[in-house]
């Protein structure tokens, strides 16, 4: 039989493992919390206003997503800020202005023409443009204020398109093509 003494002492440690399991469970949750939902490839990756932003992909089951994830860099935190108006995968992204632009891409079954702009600051996401024709696996860079997009693949040819696109009225012309 347990003095009083005693039943008070194994009380107070179990109490303290009790808090010990909550303690550690909380800052393990934290951390699977803030961590990506899944393991992607396939994605396209922009930087605006220091923070890292993975844009659609594929996950581990060769799911395709459609998913905008924010990454804090400074603190490994990320999270779900929006999502693409469809799923997609190998498409091209670039910031101008405060704002990223997601561009062309594959979902498993079709190549998508379009030009889908992020507002990071709101939330917002909306296609604003058109590319001359359907593609993924581009190239894209800024270049002032303007995105320049080379190449890709439609699912019968590879592209030698050389495409500039003004963010400001979602316009992408064809002004070169490669050699």
């Amino acid at each position: 039989m347990l003095t009083r003494r005693e039943s008070r002492l194994t009380i107070a440690v179990y109490l303290i493992i009790l808090g010990f399991c909550v303690v550690y469970s909380l800052f393990a949750a934290r951390n699977v919390i803030n961590t990506m939902r899944s393991a992607r490839d396939h994605f396209a990756a922009a930087e605006c206003n220091r923070k890292i932003y993975a844009i659609g992909g594929m996950d581990t089951a060769d799911s395709y997503l459609d998913e905008i994830m924010e990454i804090d860099p400074d603190t490994g935190r990320g999270k779900v800020i929006g999502h693409l108006p469809s799923p997609r995968a190998d498409l091209a992204a670039v910031e101008v202005g405060g704002k990223i632009y997601a561009i062309g891409g594959y979902d498993g079954q079709n190549f998508t023409d379009q030009i889908v702009e992020i507002d990071p600051s709101t939330k917002d996401v909306m296609v604003i443009g058109y590319l001359p024709s359907a593609r993924a696996f581009l190239g894209a860079v800024k270049a002032g204020s303007k995105i320049w997009a080379i190449g890709g693949w439609d699912g019968k040819h590879y592209l030698d398109d050389v495409l500039v696109m003004d963010p400001a009225n979602g316009e992408a012309n064809v002004v070169a093509h490669l050699p």
